[in-house]
């Protein structure tokens, strides 16, 4: 039975998603929680990912909350396990991530925005075939907007958009 039971949105559930164009990425969707733990095993599982052709691996981050005045150095310590996992680019959102954008190096950076829904446009127009994108962030930081964002994007085949638009 176990067997039969996949992740829950938004705490590890994998999707292949087809974008407009026919760009396939795949969206490594953990955007439901974050704690430096967990934000560091979800920069290590999108390390183990092997994007296809000439995708990449592309982190987007909202910021973990609640961890008090060590929060700045929390959020900038995340950057050795970016590097570690081989990521390509960082999408960040959030005051708190602003410390992790300072201390990534100046290539892997791709938008950094105060809000995730800022970033939903500038990751959509960035990604190619063969991308994996993996959201992660406090459910308070709404990271989930984007990992919505790549779903409801899904190129649906034409029979499903004529009985969409019904």
């Amino acid at each position: 039975a176990l067997a039969q039971h996949g992740a829950a949105e938004g705490r590890g559930a994998r999707r292949e998603v087809t974008l407009p164009g026919g760009r396939r990425v795949t969206l490594i969707d953990e955007s439901y929680n974050a704690n430096p733990v967990s934000m560091a095993a979800a920069i290590a599982l999108l390390g183990s990912a092997k994007p296809r052709g000439k995708g990449r691996r592309i982190a987007a981050l909202g910021e973990m909350l609640e961890l008090g005045p060590q929060g700045p150095a929390l959020h900038a310590g995340l950057a050795e396990a970016l590097v570690a996992a081989k990521t390509d680019r960082l999408y960040v959102a959030g005051r708190l991530m602003s410390h992790l954008w300072d201390a990534v190096p100046e290539a892997m950076r791709a938008r950094a925005a105060d809000a995730a829904s800022s970033l939903v446009g500038p990751l959509l127009g960035d990604l190619v075939d063969g991308d994996i994108v993996m959201v992660k962030g406090s459910n308070a930081s709404r990271i989930s907007e984007i990992a919505r964002a790549l779903t409801t994007a899904e190129d649906k085949p034409p029979a499903a958009k004529a009985a969409m638009q019904q």
